[in-house]
């Protein structure tokens, strides 16, 4: 589309300065802070895009998903820097003068912007929903089939099931622990032993590392526990939000007395813990 524009109306497409931002979310804000869009931005700042130029995206709502005024401003930035703006969808050209002058313009603008931002704001509702009805009906299906390495899940039962030997490492590494062995060591020790490192699905891992030893050591998944969370975003910033814990979730490899020690452990040496649990 974007080829065929320029050749209708006589532009020199550039193509080294085309910017892709399929895996972006603009309802996220993020395009603009941290996506190709901000790389963009930046060019017309600095004079790299010339004035005069014109930017072709397949419809308004690629720029931003953002709410209707924050939106406006990151079209109205690109404009005012004399970068002219095509939706290919529909032809439209925006510029200074069009939003200024031509109330149509700056309307479909708004409108667009309402809608792609709405859009994106329901879509968000609904996963966050579908979460939920997942976590109420946990007792008959697993919430998701991503489970830590020493466990897998059964496809046909939809059980979750212990590797044992796996479950009998994770069982090792807590002993080493409390036994006084440090996580570098508990990792040289593994790699010394030619101990098959654990990957990340279908991807081997090549060796045993200190933060690999130190994720085990702090994951309630060894008693059993899940510990979700909800992703929200607000302006544009990612936030984690814990959800209550989900107890008995997992098969327990260790005994809560031995996570227990090990946590008070992990803490008087200073370093990170596990989740602090509620008593079922």
């Amino acid at each position: 589309m974007a080829a065929k524009y320029a050749r209708e109306h006589d532009l020199e497409l550039d193509t080294v300065l085309t910017f892709h931002d399929e895996g972006i979310s603009g309802f996220r804000g993020r395009n603009a802070e941290a996506g190709r869009l901000a790389d963009f931005l930046e060019a017309v700042k600095v004079g790299l895009v010339p004035q005069g130029s014109v930017l072709l995206v397949e419809q308004l709502d690629r720029l931003s998903r953002l709410v209707p005024r924050k939106a406006m401003r990151v079209l109205e930035d690109i404009v005012e820097a004399g970068v002219s703006v095509v939706t290919l969808n529909d032809g439209r050209e925006y510029t200074p003068a069009s939003l200024d002058r031509d109330p149509t313009d700056l309307l479909v603008a708004v409108l667009t912007f309402m809608r792609a931002n709405d859009e994106s704001a329901t879509k968000a509702k609904r996963l966050s929903a579908a979460w939920e009805a997942k976590r109420a009906n946990v007792a008959a299906k697993p919430l998701t089939g991503i489970v830590p390495a020493w466990l897998e899940l059964d496809k046909q039962t939809q059980q979750i099931k212990v590797i044992p030997e796996r479950a009998a490492i994770v069982r090792r590494i807590f002993s080493m622990t409390l036994d006084g062995t440090g996580q570098h060591s508990i990792a040289a020790t593994l790699n010394g032993e030619g101990v098959e490192p654990w990957g990340t699905g279908k991807r081997k891992g090549l060796h045993w590392h200190r933060s690999y030893i130190a994720k085990i050591l702090t994951n309630p998944a060894v008693i059993g526990v899940l510990h979700p969370h909800r992703t929200e975003y607000a302006d544009g910033k990612k936030r984690r939000i814990p959800l209550d814990t989900v107890p008995h979730y997992f098969p327990a490899v260790i005994s809560p007395e031995t996570w227990a020690d090990a946590q008070a452990l992990l803490t008087a040496k200073g370093a990170p813990r596990g989740a602090l649990l509620q008593k079922s």
